[in-house]
């Protein structure tokens, strides 16, 4: 919010206070009040001036000086006029406890929070008159004590009064209420959000570092009273001063803050950020009090020190909400003075738009050397209603940033306008019955509008809004504020005139202003032709009104103007009853869902599809006519210019050399065919060329041998064809274009090899080109393309041919003008693997073109010729025409039309909409042997339209995908593409907002994609972005293909739509990806992924995978896997460029992407061949989040496999860094393992060494709050690399990460022995405190003596133990929110050295309303030696319910573990899901359990690893559960809450539970 609390901010004030921790095992004493029968009065407890003093047990779940737990009614009971100080787990501690009286004591130096109402459950509980002093952080207990409240309290049913709050870290009054009550609690259904406040009066904090009162509810909730009534919770007589706020409220429904008293708090007094409800009547009054920005004989809060002594203060007063009811009354602000203090603002959150919008209203307010009354931080921050005293005016008013449209009611220059101002903003005031909305449009279609600029026109004047996203008021879209007129208000989407199917869904709010008048809007929209349906509000089809709109008329009633092509539709108070509608009508707000539909058919369904068998040749039915004797037929125009022409069905025109005028309309329903001599040339011109059932044939079975030119007319102002009327067609026509609802063969003649590869490296400035083979039909004046082969994707560059020179084997092109680019060949080859790069080159000329007419604005507006393939159905007759289109050698040249991008109105180059199967002969739908270059769209969309052919043709210049397909079997074969511009920066555009990583081919609805013997270049996003094929394939449906020069060669993100569900395992491949400036290979999926025959050059990162799910939340264990097999990796070609093969990074695209999707280096330079795998609960939201980003916990279960794999050119370029094999950088919670085999280094040399692996730190910046708290997290430190068959390593063995790295050095980093937990440090026979050294002489992984250190990888190669990683879960339902961590793992090598290493867990993933979530699952990872013994110590309480997991082991792989067990509860253990008995219990023939007497022989039972998996024995004297671990399943370790105990000799112990 407008708070910067520090949540998210590196502390390394954590080092400090662990450092000054007193010098004990923090186990103090403890008072517990338990009854046996709650509300029972079977315990009454009252502590009377009692000081107590080391109380408190650290680390200890529910160990706390006083706690009062599960005892029901305790009226009679109080805790007053004592001292609770210098403790070690908060101070009082009340669960499940009513009605106790905590009154008149002390609290001084707590480590947690002070008083505490836990759960939720605790009512009537009267808390007064006490101080709390000194409330200190702590990470050893419940993540909410990291950030501590003096007074916590999670049930508003209690009393709290003049209470005082001083010196605290964080908050004084922290009200938080849960959805729901701890299970564990009680079995009824309580939601402490949903209870009243009962009282909150007269209470005092003071110099917090944090809030002084604090409010904040998980979940959106209406309160109400014990009678049903909605409930106003009343927050009166606070004062806080020298806090960063006075007072917070987070999604919080009515309350009132009454007489605050706020004095010097450094960021707001006031601050109410998001409500829980903004739909219907909501009241967040502020009321009375006096607010003072500062008193300058206070000492400055850091934010306000300049620096050099002086001070710059910007606070605020209040601070109005995402949310609307805000209210001030009575209010006095004092000092908002300086320059950026506000007495009032509206709430805004880091990297979140501030379009709130709300109104609210001041009443009765004063100032006292307040300069800036109303602070503005948007157009769109809110509406103000006041009664005068805000603006010094005699009458009422409302206050709005000024909008044009706005000034025609409303001034910009009243008397205090100097005092609402801020930079640019000016603030108009408006008469108080000035009705304004708030609306916001959502989920746009057509969706390529998305991030253009909405337009309000009405009052003769328009206001613009901009596309937003993240925002917290709503979803993705626009908001903008509106006035109510009797005009209507045009919204246009900025620069798009050519709309006719338009659907949105928004809200108006604070709607219904004055239930006793009518209220309403107009909206409007420009549109070429009347709607065949409008749809408001629910699938019932509304009714068009013969008239003008007027405020009479009643909620969606709308009408179409044919004079000024406008339509109209009204949003009014007016409910029309007769109309169902589906969506829910607040008593407030107005939801609005508006649909219209050009179409034909009733109900826009889609017909029934028809084939239409192709026909070469006229038959005996046919009327046969040239082109001349059917134009002088006709009576009208003829063929003139702009005339619309109709070949009728059953005619068969042949046109010979007479080309077209410039038709308007060409209207084909019987057959068009171009004469086939060489010496025809022709041109049809027009803006709309329509094959309904007929066909355009040029050059049929026999290739044309002619030149035939298709230009299409238009601009973007060319209304759309709507000569359809008496037909249905499942997708919009549009302009400028060829509409295929027959036949369309088109069949040129072209070059056989249409493109190649060069035979050899071109230079910068040559002329003449070498060719890998000999071509004999390129000829002189063609067009050319060459390919890029640097990281730059502009370098592919076009030349026409000058002349063509046949040198045997090889052609040699001399070109018109010479190379601005170098372009290379090159090839290795590394024992038997090689591989062989080359620039292509291709021939763009063709004889038939398709072609948008020039015009001045062409390139700006991009709006080239297009050819669509649909359906159309004859209304009438009710025959279905189903299109199709064969296309050979034929160039596509300006075509295309940019922003129409989504399946249901696809303006590409050419589209496919729902033709059905492409391979059946009586609709042969193929693209071959054609070009399209210099395309302003997709070249290619294929939508329903199966088994469809794409081969050997070249596609240069396309704006967005080249080649989009969502239907089955697409086959790709021997395709060049080249050049994708994003559409984010085409035309000058800087458009950060737009986040998406198109592909030049795109393929993520299906899992059958065909692709061979493709080449991919100069995306300026992704090559290809595929769905990758299943493992199980029958056929390799992928080989040969080529990707190259892009950000991303080939990906998969998760914000693709509709990708298959259900897949076990995908697989890549047959790809060669090299020269890729972030990733060769880049994959986030569900499914485990294998890279098979892979061959990578050059790419910043060679392989970078997430694969996700399950949830580790869930507990589920599956072993996914990223694997890389047979493939060959080199990180520097041998053309490689150390020096000069860099990206333009002044270039706009690559500028924008780095927001979300860069790559990394080693240290900086270094290019890495294989990451790591990253297996995660759920995958990242990459691109709209950043790549590398994991944004969940963990999943429990994955692996890395490296197979049969060469790596080559390590160390090519002087002084890099470049790594085989790396870690990710951000994959902060955990890197699971890592496995080579069969692996190759080449040249095998050893300066290659320090290039194998390279394990990176910690992020320090991870160390905050909000993610791994207080000490770094584990996935960086627990990293294991297992060379199986010494393939890597020269001997088989295992690579650690250096766990111990900077522990007890870097006091920031938060490890250290300070962090041992304390029973460890413990003798468990003398009591006596043990030296941490004595304990354990190295820190970090077991290892041995023949471990040894490389400094290159920042990690340790061992060879002597066989290494595991075993996860450690709490099955516990607190396992989010109760802290158990650090956990200290205690192992002794065969030398009898000692090891110790410590495990934080992973990091917090969530935000919760601007604030941390305080959620960490207890989910951890430890690496292990099998054979060794370990003992393993919790920070706190260890959980009732334990499960350990060894991950990629056998039965026979087994560890001994010692974990500590504070209380001797039963402990029963399970092995594989069947419970194993402890080793000194046997059965007599009662079936009862016993135990033998162990005093006196206990290493007896202790269990060795030649014990059996599950083996047990618990310890009694040294408090440790003796367990053997094994591999190939889990142990479950659980602890009963009750037990009873009865010693009958000391033979053996009967023991028997509840």
């Amino acid at each position: 919010m407008l708070s910067y609390t520090g949540e998210f901010a590196i502390q390394a004030c954590f080092s400090r206070r662990f450092g000054a921790e007193v010098s004990s095992d923090e186990f103090g004493v403890q008072i517990l009040v338990h009854a046996s029968e709650p509300d029972s009065d079977k315990v009454i407890v009252r502590i009377n001036n009692t000081e107590v003093m080391h109380a408190g047990q650290a680390f200890h779940h529910g160990r706390h000086p006083i706690h009062f737990h599960m005892n029901g009614d305790m009226s009679k009971s109080y805790v007053r006029g004592s001292a609770i100080h210098s403790t070690y787990n908060r101070a009082l501690n009340i669960r499940a406890t009513n009605n106790l009286q905590i009154e008149k004591n002390i609290i001084y130096d707590v480590t947690g929070g002070g008083i505490v109402l836990e759960d939720g459950m605790e009512t009537g509980n009267i808390i007064q008159n006490n101080l709390a002093l000194s409330v200190k952080a702590s990470s050893r207990l419940l993540n909410e004590d990291i950030t501590p409240a003096a007074y916590f309290i999670s049930n508003l049913d209690n009393i709290i009064q003049h209470n005082t709050a001083a010196g605290g870290d964080n908050f004084g009054f922290w009200y938080k209420m849960h959805e729901k009550t701890d299970e564990a609690v009680t079995e009824m259904d309580v939601k402490p959000s949903n209870i009243p406040l009962r009282k909150f009066y007269g209470n005092i904090a003071h110099s917090m570092g944090g809030y002084g009162l604090r409010v904040l509810h998980d979940t959106p909730s209406e309160k109400v009273t014990h009678d049903g009534a909605n409930s106003v919770a009343y927050f009166e007589n606070f004062t806080a001063y020298l806090c960063k706020k006075a007072a917070e409220f987070t999604y919080i429904g009515k309350f009132c803050l009454k007489n605050l008293h706020s004095l010097h708090n450094e960021l707001a007094a006031t601050e109410i950020t998001i409500m829980s409800n903004n739909h219907g009547i909501v009241s967040q009054d502020i009321k009375d009090g006096v607010y003072v920005a500062y008193d300058s004989t206070l000492p400055l809060h850091p934010k306000w020190d300049a620096g050099d002594g002086s001070a710059v203060i910007t606070t605020y007063g209040v601070v109005f909400p995402y949310g609307k009811g805000g209210m001030i009354d009575g209010v006095t602000f004092v000092n908002y003075d300086t320059l950026g203090s506000s007495a009032i603002t509206f709430t805004s959150t880091d990297n979140t738009c501030n379009n709130g919008g709300y109104s609210h209203k001041v009443m009765d307010v004063t100032f006292d050397n307040t300069e800036q009354r109303i602070l503005f931080p948007s157009d769109l921050a809110g509406v103000i209603e006041e009664d005068g005293s805000l603006t010094d005016s005699q009458e009422a008013g409302k206050l709005v940033v000024c909008s044009p449209p706005f000034l025609s009611v409303c001034t910009k220059d009243f008397s205090s306008n100097e005092l609402f101002n801020y930079g640019d903003t000016e603030v108009c005031l408006c008469p108080v019955d000035t009705k304004f909305y708030r609306i916001i449009l959502n989920d746009f279609s057509p969706s390529t509008n998305k991030a253009k600029h909405l337009k309000a026109t009405y009052l003769g004047r328009s206001s613009y809004s901009p596309y937003t996203t993240k925002c917290l008021g709503h979803k993705p879209g626009w908001a903008m504020i509106v006035m109510e007129s009797s005009d209507g208000i045009l919204l246009e989407l900025n620069e798009t005139e050519h709309m006719n199917n338009i659907s949105y869904s928004g809200m108006v709010y604070d709607f219904n202003q004055g239930h006793d008048t009518v209220n309403y809007l107009i909206l409007c929209h420009n549109m070429r032709a009347r709607p065949d349906k409008y749809l408001y509000n629910g699938e019932t089809e509304r009714e068009e009104s013969l008239s003008a709109l007027t405020a009479s008329d009643k909620d969606g009633t709308w009408h179409y103007d044919e004079d000024t092509k406008r339509l109209c539709y009204i949003v009014s108070s007016l409910r029309d009853e007769t109309v169902k509608t589906s969506s829910i009508v607040y008593s407030d707000d107005h939801p609005i869902v508006m649909n219209t539909f050009k179409c034909v058919y009733d109900g826009c369904v889609p017909p029934d599809k028809r084939n239409i068998p192709p026909s070469c040749e006229p038959d005996s039915t046919h009327v046969l006519k040239t082109w001349e004797q059917f134009c002088n037929e006709l009576t009208e125009k003829k063929c003139g210019e702009g005339a619309d022409v109709e070949i009728k069905a059953g005619i068969w025109v042949t046109m010979g050399t007479t080309s077209t005028a410039r038709l308007n309309k060409l209207i084909i329903r019987g057959t068009l065919n171009v004469l086939n001599k060489a010496d025809v040339e022709v041109t049809i011109k027009a803006t709309y060329i329509v094959i309904i059932g007929g066909h355009l044939i040029i050059g049929c079975d026999d290739p044309f041998v002619g030149k035939a030119t298709l230009m299409l007319l238009g601009s973007h102002r060319t209304p759309d064809f709507t000569d359809y009327s008496d037909s249905g067609v499942d997708v919009p026509i549009g302009a400028k274009v060829l509409a295929s609802f027959g036949g369309l063969t088109l069949n040129g003649t072209g070059p056989k090899i249409p493109w190649t590869t060069l035979g050899k490296s071109a230079a910068v400035g040559d002329t003449y080109v070498t060719m890998v083979t000999t071509v004999t039909d390129w000829h002189v004046n063609d067009e050319v393309l060459i390919t890029a082969t640097g990281y730059n994707p502009k370098e592919a560059e076009k030349r026409r041919i000058k002349s063509v020179i046949n040198d045997g084997a090889t052609t040699v092109l001399e070109l018109d003008s010479a190379l601005s680019y170098s372009h290379t060949v090159g090839a290795e080859n590394f024992n038997g693997t090689s591989y062989s790069i080359a620039a292509e080159i291709g021939d763009l000329t063709r004889n038939i073109k398709i072609i948008s007419e020039d015009y001045d604005d062409l390139i700006k507006e991009s709006f080239g010729a297009r050819v669509l393939v649909a359906t159309w159905e004859e209304k009438d007759s009710g025959e279905v025409w189903q299109g199709y289109a064969r296309l050979q050698n034929t160039e596509f040249y300006h075509t295309g039309q940019e922003g129409w991008t989504k399946s249901y109105d696809p303006r590409f180059s050419i589209t496919y909409k729902d033709t059905g199967p492409a391979g059946v002969p009586s609709s042969p739908s193929s693209v071959k042997y054609c070009v399209f270059h210099d395309g302003f769209s997709t070249a290619v969309g294929i939508f329903g339209a199966p088994d469809f052919l794409f081969e050997y043709n070249i596609i240069y210049h396309t704006v967005g995908t080249a080649i989009q397909t969502q239907s089955s079997n697409t086959m790709l074969y021997h395709n060049l593409l080249s050049l994708m511009l994003w559409r984010g920066t085409y035309g000058n555009r800087y458009d950060t907002k737009l986040s998406d990583y198109t592909g030049s081919i795109e393929s993520f609805t299906e899992m059958d994609l065909v692709m061979v013997g493709n080449h991919v270049s100069s995306s300026q996003r992704t090559c290809l972005n595929v769905f990758p094929h299943p493992c199980d394939s029958d056929v390799i449906p992928w080989r040969d293909n080529v990707v190259h020069t892009c950000l991303i060669g080939v990906a998969l993100f998760p914000s693709n739509d509709g990708q298959p569900t259900g897949v076990d395992c995908v697989r890549y491949t047959g790809i060669t990806s090299y020269k890729n400036w972030d990733f060769g290979m880049f994959y986030v999926g569900a499914a485990s992924v294998e890279f098979d025959g892979m061959t990578l050059l050059d790419n910043g990162v060679g392989i970078w995978g997430l694969v996700h799910s399950p949830n580790a939340l869930s507990h589920e264990l599956v072993d996914k896997y990223l694997m890389v097999n047979n493939s060959l990796i080199v990180l520097r070609s041998q053309n490689f460029d150390c020096r000069n093969d860099v990206i333009d990074e002044t270039d706009y695209s690559y500028k924008l992407s780095r927001n979300v999707g860069r790559s990394f280096r080693i240290e900086g330079t270094g290019y890495v061949g294989v990451t790591t795998g990253s297996f995660s609960s759920s995958h990242n939201e990459g691109p709209v989040l950043p790549l590398l980003d994991s944004t969940s916990y963990n999943a429990i279960g994955g692996r890395t496999e490296i197979k049969g794999t060469t790596f080559a050119n390590l160390n090519k370029c002087p002084n890099s860094k470049d790594r085989a094999i790396s870690t990710s950088p951000n994959t902060d919670d955990l890197i699971h393992p890592t496995f080579v085999q069969g692996v190759r280094v080449v040249p095998e040399h050893r300066s290659n060494g320090d290039h194998l692996l390279y394990f990176h730190k910690p992020r320090l910046e991870q160390m905050n709050p909000s993610s791994c708290v207080d000490m770094e997290c584990d996935g960086h430190k627990k990293v294991m690399i297992h060379d199986r068959d010494g393939s890597l390593l020269g001997q088989s063995g295992t690579v650690l990460s250096m766990s111990e790295w900077m522990y007890g050095q870097d006091l920031k980093r938060g490890s250290g022995d300070h962090r041992i937990p304390k029973p460890m440090l413990q003798d468990t026979y003398t009591g006596n405190i043990l030296d941490p050294r004595e304990l354990a002489t190295e820190r970090g992984i077991v290892r041995d003596p023949s471990c040894t250190v490389n400094a290159a990888w920042q990690a340790h190669l061992c060879t002597h133990y066989t290494y595991k990683m075993v996860i450690i879960e709490s099955m516990d339902s607190d396992t989010e929110t109760r802290r158990i961590s650090p956990i200290a793992l205690l192992g002794e090598s065969d030398t009898k050295v000692g090891y110790l290493d410590l495990i934080n867990g992973p990091k917090d993933h969530g935000h919760c309303y601007g604030n941390m979530c305080q959620k960490r699952i207890s989910t951890f990872a430890i690496v292990v030696a099998t054979d060794v013994s370990y003992k393993l110590f919790f920070t706190s309480t260890p959980p009732q319910w334990l499960r350990l997991s060894m991950l990629h082991s056998e039965i026979s792989h087994k560890f001994k573990i010692a974990i500590y067990y504070v209380k001797a509860n039963r402990i029963d253990v399970f092995a594989f899901g069947e419970y194993k008995a402890p080793k000194n219990s046997y059965y007599e023939e009662d079936e009862i359990m016993y135990y033998m007497d162990t005093s006196t022989n206990k290493n007896k039972y202790i269990p060795t690893v030649s014990d059996d998996c599950g083996a047990n024995f618990y310890e009694t004297s040294a408090k440790l559960l003796h367990l053997i671990v094994c591999g190939d399943g889990h142990i479950d370790i659980k602890s009963p809450r009750l037990f009873l105990s009865t010693c009958h000799s000391q033979q053996y112990c009967l023991r028997t539970w509840n």
